[in-house]
């Protein structure tokens, strides 16, 4: 089994010093709030000053659209700021200095929305980009996109939404998905991009 690559052998000499030592003393930060030495408020203000979000919506409810569940967390009651559990869902703001991206830059943010996000459509919202999202498990109140860019949202209406989404219950695949007519997305589409002309 391999172990996955750290940031640092990843990333190597490609970011900058200063930015290398900002990420090594968040990390020292972090082990440190995991072993109860830094305080959870103190901790929150460090990791907000890094545009580190915790969202407290849930801290591991989860309505399935009849009953809320508790999702069992692995650090247990361990906090990343008042009220904010530690392995409840969170978001990253990413800074873009003077609001540009070279293509290698735009690549690497797109890698990273892959590998670590399934929020994707976040990115198009915050560029101000035409967007169509198509919604499975999701609560589209919550998730749906927050632009001022045209934009829509295509589901397929189903009596188990929302659920946790992290696997199906009721059927073997992801049928909100998997049952969104093309026809729809495409009509989406269409009045999107007629829209955003």
């Amino acid at each position: 089994m391999t172990l996955a690559k750290t940031w640092k052998e990843k990333l190597g000499s490609s970011v900058p010093e200063a930015w290398s030592r900002e990420i090594d003393v968040f990390e020292t930060q972090i082990e440190l709030r995991k072993k109860g030495k830094i305080e959870e408020k103190l901790f929150a203000e460090t990791r907000l000053r890094r545009g580190t979000y915790g969202q407290r919506y849930d801290n591991g409810q989860r309505h399935d659209g009849e009953k809320t569940q508790t999702l069992p967390f692995p650090s247990a009651e361990l906090t990343k700021g008042p009220v904010t559990m530690w392995d409840a869902p969170g978001m990253q703001r990413i800074k873009i200095p003077y609001g540009g991206l070279n293509a290698t830059q735009l690549e690497m943010l797109a890698d990273l929305c892959e590998e670590y996000s399934d929020g994707i459509a976040h990115i198009a919202a915050a560029v101000g980009l035409p967007s169509v999202v198509i919604f499975g498990s999701s609560n589209t109140a919550h998730w749906r996109p927050w632009a001022t860019a045209p934009a829509e949202v295509v589901l397929e209406e189903m009596d188990c939404q929302p659920c946790h989404g992290y696997y199906c219950e009721k059927f073997a695949q992801p049928e909100c998905i998997l049952r969104v007519p093309l026809e729809r997305v495409i009509g989406a589409v269409d009045r999107v991009l007629r829209v955003g002309v």
